[in-house]
């Protein structure tokens, strides 16, 4: 995480942009698919291998995402400060927004539907190695509950359920997707050809 901090807290105005808020969510996702030995990720092998230029156009990607990261935070902390908007409220705001990924859970099952598009609930338990039926029922009713996942039922026979992201959750999905491509290009799982 020391890394990770380091190398997305890139000062504007004197300071970082990226708050204490979501360093934690990533901690909680790094601690979640942590293994106790020498605190070192397991992450999935083989890598991928990206050719080199394409793995510069990510990077690159990646740089521009952290600038505009920069830009949103700048530009919210000017309003920072002003009556009831103080960095308590910032903080709290912040949380609030970002609590729906701190649940066990929630992060795999969008990450599954982001990744591999629209799925039936069987087709995703099999995908989510270590989730019970009634957990994962849970968690889908709890995230189209956040307009999260849609639950699209077709009629039969036989009746067919089927579930996708919502288009707040699609987009979600590719705000995530930069810190998980640089995150794995930081722990290994996608290297230069």
């Amino acid at each position: 995480i020391a890394t990770f901090s380091t190398a997305f807290m890139q000062p504007t105005n004197g300071k970082p942009f990226m708050n204490h808020t979501l360093l934690r969510f990533v901690g909680v996702v790094l601690k979640r698919n942590q293994v106790c030995e020498n605190n070192r990720l397991i992450m999935p092998e083989p890598p991928m291998v990206l050719p080199t230029t394409e793995l510069k156009i990510v990077s690159d990607k990646i740089s521009e995402t952290i600038q505009i990261g920069g830009s949103v935070r700048s530009l919210l902390e000017d309003h920072s400060g002003q009556g009831r908007f103080d960095l308590n409220w910032e903080v709290d705001a912040a949380v609030e927004a970002l609590n729906v990924f701190g649940s066990r859970w929630t992060i795999e099952i969008l990450s599954t539907l982001y990744i591999a598009g629209d799925r039936r609930f069987n087709e995703m338990k099999h995908l989510l190695k270590g989730i019970s039926s009634r957990t994962l029922s849970d968690k889908l009713r709890y995230l189209a509950d956040e307009g999260l996942v849609e639950r699209i039922v077709t009629d039969g026979p036989p009746v067919r359920v089927t579930y996708r992201l919502s288009s707040h959750g699609l987009t979600c999905g590719r705000l995530l997707s930069p810190l998980v491509a640089f995150m794995k290009i930081h722990q290994g799982s996608i290297i230069s050809s």
